[in-house]
């Protein structure tokens, strides 16, 4: 593939790749004597063996590096960007980390050579074009549930919903054993075609299920502007078959599977008796607590469950940071997300129990203001829920405890508890010795608010 640099970019086959996180990298490294052995064991790290084709003869320190402290955040920071950039996405999470790490180790087993910006460049430029593989665009064919339409095409925004006849099928796809198969699944009833980029079939398909989901409700919204429809006869899903056609090449057709979330027999719960022994206690506690602080508990568990039954992470992480604020905010608080990460610190400090890091759960937090407020769509994703969903149990059981232990009757109270004058001067120490290692904007947003309580 042909490339060339801009500033901070590198140009693949007229696509923009931003590549001013990865100079940071690399200039960081080689300028800043850095070494790869040394790091604070309470801050995050990657250790890992240089590859052996690099590995020089009189090498004196093994065959492993550690990348820890900031530089570790910068590392972080590239492999994000690059797993949101198409022309990568072919490369698995475990082979794209193992690219970035082997130029990791190229690099520092080579800093001299690095020095200048113009090699650097060079560098970046190489690496990138080598990588990248072209993007390809295909034509994506999916089933309409409830839709039934057979007046020819209709063009909406940039989709179109249509019907093939028998004839029609095989004209536009061909005959083939493997295609009749599915026929059924996409001839006489309403389809939904557009087109979908990538060089991940999978992942095309993928997206290609998110964007079909979003132009329902484009058909929805403009459907609802009738006088004669109601909701219940524009209630379309999409089915669990997708067919797609490489527009390149038109003998490229793939036709796949995706089970539509339904719920699954479970059968006895009996195995999991004493899982129950949580809830027991549980209720027994709320059963002392002040009718009005139950219920503030109670709305959490709602909001729990609110986000199991949700399909889509975006819903499922915006019911999860519903519950947070329910539990550890009053209603006219400002900066929400910055007072919750450090609460569940506080509130862990105060209990002694393990904690996942706050930035990682305020950065999570805005990604659901981010969905909230109209700047992002389909952000959240299957580890942000994971991570969240755990740190919310943990949270409404430490609140159950804390308020029980502690006679407390108001969540205003439990609030202003934990911000104690003691635990606030700690909490300044603590997330200013972070800022000093990771000068980032989410640590400065959270110290920002531990600063309102002086």
């Amino acid at each position: 593939m042909t490339s060339h640099i801009i500033k901070n970019s590198t140009i693949i086959s007229n696509r923009i790749i931003n590549t001013k996180n990865l100079k940071k990298f690399i200039k960081k490294l080689v300028h800043n004597n850095y070494s790869p052995n040394c790091f604070s064991p309470e801050f995050s790290i990657l250790m890992s063996k240089i590859p052996e084709e690099l590995l020089p003869e009189d090498y004196p320190d093994g065959r492993f590096l550690t990348i820890g402290d900031s530089l570790y955040y910068d590392y972080r920071s590239i492999y994000q960007d690059f797993r949101s950039e198409l022309t990568l996405e072919y490369l698995s999470d475990k082979e794209l980390k193992d690219n970035l790490w082997y130029l990791f180790c190229e690099i520092y087993l080579n800093t001299d050579k690095y020095k200048s910006d113009e090699n650097i460049n060079k560098k970046i430029n190489v690496y990138i074009s080598t990588i990248c593989k072209p993007i390809n665009e295909y034509e994506i064919f999916i089933g309409i549930e409830n839709l039934d339409e057979k007046r020819g095409r209709i063009n909406i925004w940039d989709f179109s919903i249509v019907q093939f006849s028998n004839d029609d099928f095989y004209n536009k796809f061909g005959k083939s054993k493997r295609l009749e198969i599915y026929k059924d699944k996409f001839v006489n009833r309403g389809l939904m075609s557009f087109i979908e980029r990538g060089n991940n079939l999978k992942l095309v398909c993928d997206r290609a299920r998110e964007k079909a989901k979003f132009n329902i409700k484009i058909l929805q919204l403009y459907l609802r502007n009738s006088h004669i429809l109601w909701d219940d006869q524009i209630l379309f899903s999409i089915s669990e078959y997708i067919l797609t056609r490489n527009i390149k090449n038109s003998k490229d057709i793939y036709c796949t599977f995706h089970r539509n979330r339904k719920p699954e027999k479970l059968g006895s719960i009996k195995a999991f008796e004493e899982l129950f022994d949580l809830a027991e206690d549980h209720y027994t506690k709320l059963r002392d607590l002040e009718p009005k602080l139950a219920n503030h508990i109670k709305r959490t568990i709602h909001w729990i469950g609110e986000a199991i039954n949700e399909e889509d992470y975006d819903l499922k992480i915006i019911a999860l940071c519903t519950a947070i604020e329910t539990l550890l905010t009053t209603r006219d608080e400002r900066k929400k997300g910055e007072k919750i990460a450090y609460r569940i610190l506080l509130l862990n400090k105060e209990l002694s129990t393990p904690f996942t890091n706050p930035f990682k759960i305020l950065f999570i937090y805005n990604l659901r203001s981010k969905v909230i407020h109209g700047s992002g769509l389909f952000i959240c994703g299957k580890s942000d829920y994971f991570t969240m969903l755990y740190e919310v149990k943990r949270i409404l059981n430490n609140c159950i405890n804390y308020v029980h232990n502690n006679n407390i009757t108001k969540i205003s109270s439990m609030i202003k508890n934990l911000e104690s004058k003691d635990n606030i001067e700690w909490l300044k120490s603590w997330v200013k010795s972070w800022l000093g290692r990771y000068n980032d904007k989410i640590v400065r947003d959270i110290l920002d608010a531990v600063e309102i309580n002086k």
